[in-house]
């Protein structure tokens, strides 16, 4: 009867230490996606092309527009 109450207590200890690994990894999981979420937008992509790329936009007079049949 001791060994059963002792190895209750154990996995008990166990399962609330997995609990807690479980609960920072779903905080660490939120973190990373509002990361992506963040460098993934389309306006700081755009920002950085031009910063750091030089790029732009062309214009429309350089553009050719081509509409599938």
């Amino acid at each position: 009867m001791i060994f059963i109450k002792h190895e209750s207590r154990e996995l008990f200890i166990e399962l609330e230490d997995l609990k807690q690994a479980r609960d920072e990894l779903n905080i660490k999981w939120s973190e990373l996606k509002s990361q992506e979420n963040r460098l993934a937008n389309s306006v700081r992509i755009e920002q950085l092309a031009k910063e750091n790329l030089e790029m732009h936009k062309p214009n429309l007079d350089s553009m050719r527009i081509y509409k599938k049949k």
